[in-house]
């Protein structure tokens, strides 16, 4: 009876070459040209460089909002607008008699980045040329003047605030008698679709300031009015100050935009051409800004894993990836950090060609294309810290193992092209295991500084280990 051999082996971490003795493997059950083939080796070549990952949409969904302006000496300046609308009270009607006082809009904030001490003009304006459409996917790079023309009658706040980031928790707006006067038009809220049309949102920017960005949550605008009733006896009487509380939440669409003012007015470009005169140290650094490529000659390495494991194409032998391991080192994870901007907490490697795709798509990680790690801390022997992001490519390294195998030559890529982004990550727990169920771009300011491919002492590779083994019958 023929059936097809399987052999597992799990001392292959203790490997550490090409061995063909493998008689610990049962080996006396196997005939000269069924021995299999296990080897253990760094795999080295590869090549990494900045990006400006021009084609790359950010997709906004954010937990909260970056607004201000910060500039360092490292990567340039990074400004940070948002535009909004506010969830429309549909169907709510104000008293007849309604006049409307006041308004004022208050927009909280969570935290802050850069220098808490250093003054912050911010001002607002109202959107007077086009709205957003709630499952429209607005990118981070859209153009503010295409939805609000900056001019004078949609500066609507009385006065600019300056604000000192440490010393409060929210920033206040009296709004102007001049655009009070559209809301006291207004009697009975419309659908929310007629709303926007009608008040199609603000516009938050800053206009002094380079050293600080804050976190903004749940802004609101609120409207105090008063009305006039009857009371039992028949006479006018004026009510106390009512509020009505408009809020830009989930049921809406807010948007941030990114400009980068690069290094000297450079941009990106400028930016990424001075960072590349460090060949040992790559960055990556968000939101949208500067990323990492890492090439990987696949190639080259699949002719190397064949020629290893199966011995020039011996037709009754085929290659399997059993790991393929690439660490990531962070360089700046421990150090007191001058630009405030800490390494990403979590980071994907994705095939560049698939990244714009798999985020306008809401896609999930996938060991095919997509992988992530979260940053890991370890000490040494010698209290050494180190930090890193561990990527585990067996899985992408068999896909293209299994197309030689079938074709016996390489069809695929010559070099595989995988761009590293920061990513924050959504969870649900189920059998007490906690699952993926959304990948979104990092839109805070972080900074991850990282060992490069041209590093000389300890440059990027990847740890693997493949085997050859029979696959024709047994008798």
């Amino acid at each position: 009876m023929k059936r097809v051999l399987g052999i597992v082996i799990s001392l292959l971490a203790l490997l550490t070459s090409c061995k063909d003795d493998v008689q610990s493997a049962g080996s006396a059950a196997l005939q000269e040209n069924e021995k299999v083939v296990v080897c253990a080796t760094t795999l080295q070549g590869i090549q990494s460089m900045l990006d400006t990952m021009a084609n790359l949409h950010i997709t906004q969904t954010p937990d909260s909002f970056l607004l201000g302006e910060f500039n360092t000496e490292s990567w340039g300046t990074i400004k940070a607008d948002v535009l909004m609308q506010f969830a429309c009270p549909e169907g709510y009607r104000f008293p007849d008699s309604t006049q409307i006082d006041s308004a004022v809009l208050y927009i909280p904030y969570s935290t802050w980045f850069g220098d808490g001490q250093s003054p912050l003009r911010v001002s607002v304006y109202e959107m007077d040329k086009e709205t957003f459409k709630y499952a429209h996917p607005y990118t981070s790079d859209l153009n503010p003047t295409d939805y609000c023309s900056m001019e004078d009658s949609t500066h609507i706040v009385v006065d600019d605030q300056t604000i000192i980031a440490s010393k409060g928790k929210a920033i206040q707006f009296r709004m102007k008698d001049s655009w009070m006067d559209k809301w006291n038009g207004l009697r009975t809220f419309p659908n929310q679709t007629q709303f926007n049309e009608w008040f199609k949102g603000l516009y938050i920017t800053t206009t002094f300031g380079a050293s600080t960005a804050l976190y903004i949550t749940g802004p609101t605008l609120a409207l105090y009015y008063h009305y006039f009733y009857k009371d039992e006896y028949g006479v006018w009487q004026r009510s106390k100050e009512q509020a009505k509380y408009l809020y830009a939440n989930a049921e809406v669409r807010q948007v941030n935009h990114y400009s980068f003012q690069g290094i000297d007015g450079g941009g990106k470009k400028a930016v990424i051409e001075k960072l590349s005169e460090d060949t040992t140290t790559n960055y990556i650094v968000s939101p949208a800004y500067v990323y990492t490529v890492i090439s990987i000659p696949m190639k080259d390495y699949i002719t190397r894993i064949e020629e290893d494991s199966i011995h020039h194409n011996e037709s009754n032998k085929s290659a399997y990836m059993n790991k393929a391991e690439l660490i990531v080192e962070v360089l700046n994870a421990q150090q007191e950090n001058t630009t405030y901007a800490k390494p990403a907490k979590t980071m994907m490697l994705i095939r560049k060609d698939s990244a714009d795709n798999f985020f306008l798509r809401n896609g999930l990680p996938d060991d095919s294309y997509a992988l992530y790690s979260n940053l890991i801390t370890v000490v040494d022997s010698g209290n050494v810290y180190r930090n890193y992001y561990l990527f585990n490519l067996s899985t992408i390294f068999q896909s293209e193992l299994s197309r030689y195998n079938r074709n016996h030559e390489y069809t695929g890529q010559d070099t595989i092209p995988m761009v590293l982004i920061p990513v924050n990550m959504e969870y649900t727990t189920a059998q007490s295991s906690q699952i993926v169920t959304k990948v979104k771009i990092e839109q805070t300011i972080t900074s991850t500084e990282i060992r490069s491919a041209k590093h000389v002492d300890n440059p990027m590779d990847i740890d693997a280990i493949f085997s050859g083994f029979y696959t024709g019958p047994i008798k």
